[in-house]
Formats: C-alpha cells, structure tokens, sequence
C-alpha cells in the first residue's frame, strides 16, 4: 500500500513541476482579429529557467504574479511596452526582436518585481508566427517570507504533506494543526525566499486524491494556499478494473474534405466522448490535468477531459488500454509495442519516437487520422449535417467555448451530440490527431477548438508539447 501511495506522488509530481499556468497559443483558423498587411502574430509561452517549458497565456498565468510586461525592442533600437490583445497574443510590425518579460506581485501598496526574462533574438514574418519562449529567473531577492496553507478533507480520510525546497528537493519539516472540523491541517511557516514544490496525498478506504504545486515565497510577504478534497475527488488506482470506452460505430462513406478533395473512408469506431480524466488515471495512475478542481456546479470533476497530455503521450495511453482491453496495440517503435520498453515519454524533440508505426491488422485503440476526424464532424457520409458547428449552427448548443466556458474545461457530454451520437466535437478541448501538419517541423494537428476559442478552431503543435486546451479521443478498427 505504501509503494503504490508513493507511487502515485512521484507520478504527480513528474507531471507538475511547471511554476506557469498552462494556456493556449494556437493559431485559429477564421477566429481572430485579421493581420494587417507587414504585421505578424505571436504568443509567448514562459517557463521557469531550467523547467521544462510550458505554454502561458500572456496575461496573468499565475495566480501569484498580479502583473506582467512585455518590452519589444525592434532591430536595435529603444524598446517599447506593448500589452497584449484581449486574445492575449501580440500583433508585430514584421522585423527582428527581442522581449523582455517582468513579473510583479501585488503586496497592496505597490507591485514588487518577481520574475524576469529575456528572450533570444527573433523575426516576426506576416501573418501566424511560432510562438516565442522566455525563460523567467526569480527575482526573490534576500530574507523570509511566510506561507500559510489549509488542507481540508472528507471524514475518515488520512493526509500527509511534504513541502520541498526548490531545487534541491529536501523535505521542510512541517507540524500542522488540525483544523477546527478535525478534517484538514493548517500552518504558517517561515521560510527563506525562493521556490517551493508542496506536495499533497489524501486517502481513504484505498482511494486516492493528490496534487503537487509550485509555491513562491517572496520576501516580507504572506503567501497563502487553500485546497480542499471531497469524497467524489478521491479515485480507485486498480490495475485490472475495467476502463469504460464508449464507443460509437461510425459508417463508411465519402465527404468532400476541406474544400479540395473527396475521401472515401471505410467503417470504424471513434469515442463517443473526449478521454476523460478518470479513464487516463485509471490506465496511467496519475492526473497531469491542470484542472482538477472546482468543477461546474452540478458536474463530476473526474468527467472532465484530460488534457495536458502531449502527442507522444497518447501513444502510451493507446498501447497500454489496448493491453488492459486484450485488443492487439496498434503503435510500434523502436520494433517494440511495449510502452516499458520505450523509455520515458520525450520532452523534447525525439526522432525514434517520431518513427513510431501503426502495426498492420493491429485491432487497438489509436489517435484518428485527420479525415476521420473531419467525416465525423461533418457528421459522416455525404456530410449531411450542413452546420456551422458539428450539430448545430448554435455554438452554445454543442460547445463549451469562450463565450459560455467560464474558462475551464466541463464535464463531457453535457452539451448536445451531433448526428453520429458524439459530444464535444467542437469546443472544452482541442483533439490530438495522428496526423502530422509539417513533417519537416514536427508539427501535428489537434481539432475541434476549446474552452478558450471564439468558434471552431484547430491547431498545430509539437509532439512533445502540453497544453491545458489540448486532449484527445479515441479510434479503433472494426472488429
């Protein structure tokens, strides 16, 4: 019980070591405000100087920083503060760049500088641009601060605490108090300023909740955490309890794709909803979701998509369902169909992993191809559904979107199905694909748009990237 306990610690952890709220920087189709000509488009994604990198809206994606500005200097000359639009990217006259980013904390009298950075040199072409990373050092300068921190949970549940210095890694010795209910553990602490990683496990009757957080502390200033766990947030990690996958069978047929061309496509199944964050800790036995709390009112937190999953982490979910289910599993690389075997899932750019194979006659679940995804928005053969949106010509009926998505994820199936029976095609969030966009930039589609798009929207990003509105769904062959 202990090993399977500090098991899934260690698995959170390895997922959520990032100091940044994920956010997207895609670039959507028909949605944004159009370029003006000798202008370009750019977002910028933040990491902590030696994290890995993680994409960031360019405003406020921490909950500690209260402010953020972004210093363009053009071709050597003097720089400017620009604000990002209200989409959050930055529209450029085209030439060559660097940016400074600077992040404050609010400690009510006046903000106080955090966090720095510096980009490296860039150009800004017309139109769409990659996005631009800026590696932020901590400006925590000398002396304490204090971090004050809540931890409640259900009846009869255990919880244990560590908080570790950053980075290197040895355990703070904590002494909480019980909270007045006797359910939850409360302290204040002193410590010396810098970066913090506060990890949490509750459990009771073999279920389990946990998370793992980024905590700064900042000289003279209170830093305050409050996390609550309930009865419905703690999950089962069983190896061989049944997974369901809904599945809908999709019929053959023909769709004019895009508008170039007709596919004919043959009979397959494609998940009826988008994979869920239960159904990945069920297969993968952690949680890498940025949202993991605070559900909709009257929705089930673990129904909620995964997302902050990569490309590359898909085929490892793929092959190791597919093992659970006795389904043969369709991915091979390196002649290997054993995620084990494979290693640890890149977080970079990784070319035996971009070599990956779809085994032939293979039966296991796998990422849909781009034209199975389209013919079944489109509502399958003929695409008789001759919608705006997959189901509907009102995005409020199919979609959880920027307009009606309090900027969060929902819970799965909660909006109307298109014709073929499957929720969320449009909107919560975007949909990996097997697909690559750019062979030679290693670029792959995702679909469908998300919680944070204007309308339908698609995408294109590394196999290695993870973002908090980029998930999957599941195909497979007829039997």
């Amino acid at each position: 019980m202990r090993n399977m306990k500090y098991n899934i610690i260690f698995g959170i952890a390895l997922i959520c070591v990032s100091l940044f709220t994920a956010c997207d920087n895609f670039e959507f189709a028909g949605t944004q405000t159009p370029i003006k000509n000798g202008y370009g488009r750019i977002s910028i994604i933040l990491s902590e100087e030696g994290a890995e990198w993680q994409s960031a809206r360019s405003v406020f994606p921490s909950s500690v920083f209260s402010k953020y500005t972004y210093t363009f200097t053009k071709d050597g000359a003097d720089g400017v503060e620009i604000a990002p639009g209200s989409d959050g990217f930055f529209i450029l006259e085209t030439g060559s760049y660097t940016v400074a980013v600077q992040a404050y904390i609010d400690d009510e009298d006046n903000y106080t500088l955090a966090a720095s950075g510096v980009s490296e040199q860039f150009n800004v072409g017309s139109g769409n641009n990659n996005p631009i990373k800026v590696p932020l050092i901590a400006v925590t300068g000398e002396g304490k601060g204090k971090f004050n921190y809540k931890i409640t949970y259900p009846a009869g549940a255990d919880a244990e605490i560590t908080l570790q210095k950053w980075t290197d890694m040895n355990n703070i010795v904590l002494s909480p108090n019980n909270t007045p209910n006797g359910y939850g553990l409360t302290q204040t602490l002193e410590l010396d300023t810098g970066s913090y990683l506060l990890t949490v496990l509750v459990s009771k009757n073999g279920l389990y909740a946990g998370l793992v957080e980024a905590i700064h502390i900042y000289p003279g200033i209170t830093t305050e955490y409050a996390k609550s766990f309930a009865d419905e947030d703690l999950l089962g990690v069983k190896i061989n309890t049944p997974i369901i996958i809904e599945m809908v069978q999709i019929p053959g047929g023909s769709f004019e794709m895009g508008d170039s061309h007709t596919v004919t496509l043959s009979s397959f199944y494609m998940g009826k909803y988008e994979v869920t964050q239960e159904q990945w800790i069920a297969v993968m036995g952690s949680n890498p979701s940025y949202f993991q709390d605070s559900p909709a009112l009257g929705e089930v937190q673990n129904r909620r998509p995964v997302e902050r999953v990569s490309w590359y982490d898909t085929l490892v979910f793929c092959n190791k369902l597919s093992v659970l289910e006795g389904l043969n599993p369709a991915y091979c690389i390196n002649g290997s169909t054993d995620p084990a075997v494979w290693g640890d899932v890149p977080n970079y750019n990784n070319s035996t992993w971009n070599a990956v194979e779809i085994v032939a006659g293979s039966n296991g679940y796998r990422l849909p191809t781009v034209e199975q995804w389209e013919y079944v928005a489109k509502g399958g053969n003929g695409s008789p559904e001759n919608y705006t949106y997959s189901g509907s010509n009102s995005i409020d009926d199919v979609a959880w979107y920027v307009g009606n998505s309090d900027n969060k994820t929902h819970e799965v199936g909660k909006k109307a199905p298109n014709g073929l029976g499957l929720y969320d095609m449009i909107g919560n969030v975007l949909e990996w694909c097997w697909d690559s966009y750019d062979f030679f930039l290693n670029y792959y589609y995702c679909l469908g748009g998300g919680f944070s798009s204007i309308g339908f929207g698609w995408g294109h990003s590394h196999p290695y990237d993870r973002y908090t509105n980029v998930g999957f769904r599941l195909v497979r062959p007829l039997d």
